[in-house]
């Protein structure tokens, strides 16, 4: 998360040089003197949340699989599509209804195969443990039983 972070930050930079009009009327247009702090304070609270949402990403793929959390990610648009027919007046149509109603299975259908997987009990995976560790770990473990 940090590098790929670190790595936009040259690329954003010369995109903003470029692209912005950095002159001082323009940035007392933007940020006014009356609630310049309260800007910043903001810019600065939604930096933070957004580090905060991508090391919770990050553990929770850790913590489950990357497919878990790749249907997770698709399966929590579904209530906001049915809230936009039922609350917004979009058209219902039967293409939109049928998207839907497929999301809703697709996600029935994994959940009924993860929890079909669990009761077979554990699986044996890559690593001789049950502790997960990196691989330079596992290299300074096996050269210390030779």
């Amino acid at each position: 998360m940090f590098y790929n972070n670190v790595l936009t930050i040259p690329v954003l930079l010369i995109a903003s040089l470029i692209a912005e009009d950095w002159s001082a009327a323009n940035l007392a247009k933007a940020f006014p003197p009356e609630s310049r702090s309260s800007i910043f304070a903001a810019m600065i609270f939604t930096g933070a949340a957004s580090i905060f949402i991508s090391y919770t990403s990050a553990w929770c793929v850790r913590a489950t699989s990357s497919t878990t959390y790749s249907m997770v990610g698709a399966l929590n648009k579904l209530p906001i599509a049915v809230s936009g027919l039922v609350f917004f007046n979009a058209p219902v149509t039967i293409p939109s209804v049928s998207a839907i109603f497929i999301g809703f299975v697709s996600g029935i259908v994994y959940a009924v195969a993860k929890a079909q997987e669990k009761m077979k009990g554990p699986k044996a995976g890559i690593l001789p443990t049950s502790v997960p560790m990196s691989a330079s770990s596992q290299s300074t473990r096996d050269g210390l039983r030779n």
